[in-house]
Order: C-alpha cells, then sequence, then structure tokens
C-alpha cells in the first residue's frame, strides 16, 4: 500500500510535464470579464513587511489593468486546472505552468530561537538589507535582528522558549507552480502619490528603481522583479 501511494505523488508531481507548453491567445470581451485572473497574479511588486514576513496589500506595479483594447485581454489555458482559460494583467506577460516539483523533503534542525529567526528570511531572494544603513553602537555586544523577528514562527518559537528549552524542526517540500514576466508599468497609486517622494529621495535611489528589474521573487518574499515564479512550500 505504501509503495501504491508512493506511485500516486510521484504521477501527482510530474503529471505537468505532459503538459503542453503554455501559449497565449487573446480572449473575448465576452470571456476576459468572465474568466479568472490567473494564479498569484497580483504577486509582483506587492510591498512586503520583511520583519513580520507578510504582505502589505500595496503595490508598486498595475496587477488590475487587464483590458488590451476593445474590451479584449491575453488569456492562456491553465493546464493545473483542467485547462480553464484565465486572463493575465497587462503588465503580465510569457505566463506559463511550470513542471517542477521535487518530493524531495528538506529539513533543518534549529537549536536555539535566534537560529530560527536568522533562517526565517532565508526564502528572500534579495538582499533586502541594501540601502537600510542601520546604525549599531560597537560597543554593545548584543546581536540585532530585524528580519523575520515578528514573523509568525519565530512569535511561537519565542513564546515557546520562555516555558522551557526546544529544539525546532522544520520539514518542507517545495513546487513551483507557474511563472513569468512582467512589464514595469506602474500600480495607480503608486503613481499618483510619486511627487510626495522627496526630490533628494528620487536622485539618490534613481539607480536602485531603475535596477529593480534584476530582482526576483518568490509568493513567500515578494518584491518587484522582472521574472515571476509562483511556488508552494508545503510545512
Amino acid at each position: 500500500m505504501a509503495k501504491l501511494w508512493h506511485l500516486l505523488l510521484l504521477c501527482w508531481a510530474w503529471s505537468p510535464l505532459c503538459l503542453p507548453s503554455s501559449v497565449s491567445f487573446i480572449g473575448t470581451p465576452q470571456e476576459c470579464e468572465k474568466a479568472h485572473f490567473v494564479p498569484g497574479y497580483n504577486l509582483g511588486g506587492e510591498g512586503f513587511d520583511i520583519v513580520t514576513m507578510e504582505r502589505k496589500g500595496a503595490y508598486v506595479i498595475d496587477t488590475e489593468t487587464w483590458k488590451i483594447g476593445n474590451g479584449t485581454c491575453r488569456m492562456y489555458h491553465n493546464g493545473y486546472m483542467n485547462g480553464e482559460k484565465q486572463k493575465v494583467p497587462v503588465a503580465v506577460v510569457d505566463w506559463r505552468t511550470l513542471p517542477m516539483c521535487s518530493l524531495k523533503v528538506s529539513s533543518v534542525v534549529y537549536d536555539s530561537v535566534e537560529t530560527l529567526v536568522n533562517d526565517s528570511t532565508s526564502s528572500v531572494s534579495n538582499n533586502w538589507k541594501i540601502g537600510l544603513d542601520i546604525p549599531v553602537d560597537p560597543s554593545v555586544k548584543v546581536r540585532v535582528g530585524f528580519g523575520g523577528s515578528h514573523s509568525r514562527d519565530s512569535s511561537f518559537a519565542m513564546k515557546k522558549s520562555k516555558q522551557d528549552h526546544y529544539t525546532f524542526l522544520h520539514h518542507s517540500i517545495n513546487c513551483h507552480y507557474y511563472g513569468g514576466k512582467r512589464r514595469s508599468k506602474l500600480s495607480f497609486m503608486l503613481a499618483k502619490n510619486r511627487h510626495k517622494f522627496p526630490l533628494t529621495l528620487l536622485i539618490k535611489s534613481y539607480f536602485l528603481y531603475s535596477s529593480l528589474s534584476l530582482y526576483y521573487f518568490k509568493n513567500s518574499s515578494v518584491h518587484c522583479c522582472r521574472l515571476l515564479f509562483f511556488f508552494s512550500s508545503q510545512t
């Protein structure tokens, strides 16, 4: 029975290999109005709190506009959802399903809360510390931690550590489901409020803003990006 269950899991994990490559087509106005967005369509460019590891609901990129002319839109067949026709925002191009799923379980043992907190931001693919220049008094012999320090996992671990000595284990498997690219179209709210940024900030940060397209993101740590990868981490 165990072998049969393992075989079923393998079939589920690798079945996308048989899916056709994602080819876009133009949907009619009627199709576009009724169609759902592709999964994770609004993850690209969303603000992310590196301390709590939570999405903030503030967007840099416009992920809601889907009309490309005369009420039409760009659509794809989602092989993971029985070929359902789904639309993508104008800002997303080359959307596709990714047959990348591994049943290999990754396990990590944390012997302290500090190691767990420090590792909680490991899924963030860019260096979020760049440009912060947080001053720390060198005479103070205390390690300063910010990223992930108030995440759900960290809060749970710190609560338990106050009761007794615990060792924490983290088991996970990773599957990449969707991918694509995005166009640099600013969200309505950012375009509307960007004049509120100090002029000196815009000048000093111009190169950083123009370089955002070099960064990547995953849905557990969302940043502005050019290449989008949507994946699921089961823990």
